[in-house]
């Protein structure tokens, strides 16, 4: 039991560690949407009075598994996917638990994933939905309600696919910047030193041919002689 406890306490201080270390990179704005969230997908159904003990589990679990997916990608987004999977055979869960959370669990597989690969989650999550659909006799709402899912998820996927363009697009253009200014910070120094030597080199130049010349006092040519000694 002791072993046990210490290998949970490791695993989840390996996750604590990696999600501090990852809040370094993952945007500010997505963790403060993923709040949002969570306390709207929490606050709606206590608001109604609608909210049933089945209903806990996922009201309250589908938000912490969706923020989870800024930090890993794919094992939240797996997991997000299995949770809606067992709300949808869960026989006293209602699909409203979820639908909030779907909104941004489809903006972020947008934002997040590879296109290949949030393909391939939206449309086991929507064929899991229709197939639970096709096994009753679904109302209209349920079938608006199914429509409305699949629709929206590819409006937010699109978004979430064009921020991370955008992201990206950005971020190659600020580095192309900072290169570029790199290269003309060491120009400017090169060409300083470059100045700077020959500048002296005249100087010394100078210095030895004045300390040559008979023209000048004896004391000042030795002066010239020692400038041009010293460079």
């Amino acid at each position: 039991m002791i072993a046990a406890f210490r290998s949970v306490q490791r695993a989840l201080l390996r996750i604590l560690k990696h999600i501090k270390k990852s809040s370094q990179t993952v945007p500010t704005p997505y963790i403060i949407i993923s709040i949002v969230f969570a306390l709207i997908n929490i606050s709606l159904p206590i608001a109604r009075d609608v909210m049933i003990p089945s209903d806990i589990p996922f009201v309250t679990l589908a938000p912490l598994l969706c923020s989870l997916i800024p930090f890993f990608p794919h094992p939240a987004s797996i997991a997000y996917s299995a949770c809606w999977l067992v709300l949808l055979i869960a026989p006293h869960a209602s699909v409203s638990d979820m639908i909030i959370t779907n909104l941004l669990f489809h903006f972020f597989l947008g934002r997040f994933l590879p296109v290949n690969k949030l393909a391939i989650v939206f449309l086991f999550n929507e064929s899991a939905y229709a197939l639970a659909l096709a096994s009753t006799k679904p109302p209209t709402q349920e079938i608006r309600t199914f429509l409305f899912n699949a629709i929206s998820g590819i409006i937010l996927i699109t978004i979430g696919v064009t921020v991370y363009q955008a992201e990206k697009y950005w971020k190659n253009k600020f580095r192309a910047t900072e290169q570029r200014l790199n290269e003309v910070r060491d120009e400017i120094a090169k060409e300083m030193h470059d100045l700077v030597a020959y500048s002296m080199s005249q100087t010394v130049l100078r210095a030895r041919l004045a300390a040559e010349n008979p023209s000048y006092p004896q004391e000042a040519r030795n002066d010239f002689s020692a400038l041009a000694g010293n460079g």
